[in-house]
């Protein structure tokens, strides 16, 4: 049972919602409430969408297999973005940045030092562990597939320069196979190494899928799969797993948020001068 003042309270509440300053000053409260927290709450899932983990783990393995992992999100955003027809100097350059983060060095060659390094102490102790292995295999291929990203946005600007094109290209296979060269002279079991870097190659060629690299062509040949991978609803072109924001999507959704809280708060003013007129008539 409600208490005689605490009726007569709430029938003040309800009494001076009704009046039309009380429901304008109402209004502009909800409005700066939403504006204050539209811009938080998408700030934070812009952050969460386009951020890394650049943190490195302690131990080198581990360090090694988390760029490992990284390389493989950067391919897929990069393969995205070249079907969608996006920025792909955006992902270039969020990925050197963030390796470089990672390994807490400019020096592009480190990776691939630290990885030699630790596969030479697994020979050494005649139990290279297949991890390690693959770790080696990745850290050349990164700059491999980094060069290859490069290389396929300087050829699309320049796609009638088919002869300069053909000698980049074949610069970057032969520095590739140099890296890989340096990997396999001191190993013993070079056919695993051969299947590993043979497989690294087909799965890790930028826009182009892996099926169209059996056997893994030589520099005009590839050149030919780019031709018709980038510039023609082909096969060939390489898949992605999922769809990528950047800061600019971002951006986009906070300005059309931002835009639909305006739109509902001027809504409901538009609301609330609507039924005064009705009234005074």
């Amino acid at each position: 049972m409600l208490l005689p003042g605490r009726s007569l309270s709430m029938s003040k509440v309800i009494l001076n919602l009704k009046n039309e300053r009380v429901q304008l000053q109402l209004c502009c409260s909800l409005f700066m409430a939403a504006l204050v927290l539209v811009f938080p709450v998408t700030f934070y899932v812009s952050h969460q969408l386009t951020a890394e983990d650049v943190s490195r783990p302690k131990e080198d393995q581990s360090y090694l297999e988390r760029a490992q992992k990284m390389d493989e999100k950067f391919l897929d955003q990069f393969n995205y973005f070249l079907a969608e027809g996006k920025n792909l100097s955006y992902v270039i350059e969020r990925q050197e940045q963030a390796q470089k983060v990672m390994a807490r060095s400019n020096d592009p060659s480190y990776r691939i030092g630290l990885a030699l390094e630790l596969l030479n102490q697994s020979f050494s102790a005649e139990s290279p562990e297949t991890e390690i292995l693959n770790a080696a295999i990745a850290a050349i291929g990164c700059k491999y597939m980094f060069d290859l990203e490069k290389f396929i946005v300087r050829y699309m600007e320049s796609v009638s320069k088919r002869s300069e094109n053909i000698e980049r290209l074949e610069k970057i296979l032969k520095s590739a196979e140099e890296e890989y060269g340096n990997l396999v002279r001191t190993a013993k079991n070079k056919e695993q190494l051969e299947s590993l870097w043979s497989s690294f190659k087909a799965t890790h060629t930028p826009g182009i899928d892996k099926h169209c690299l059996q056997p893994y062509p030589d520099a005009s040949k590839l050149l030919k799969l780019f031709d018709t991978a980038l510039f023609f609803a082909s096969e060939c072109r390489a898949p992605y797993r999922k769809a990528y924001w950047t800061e600019g999507d971002c951006e986009t959704v906070i300005a059309w948020s931002y835009l639909f809280v305006v739109c509902i708060v001027f809504g409901a003013l538009f609301y609330l001068w609507a039924c005064r007129n009705r009234q005074n008539k």
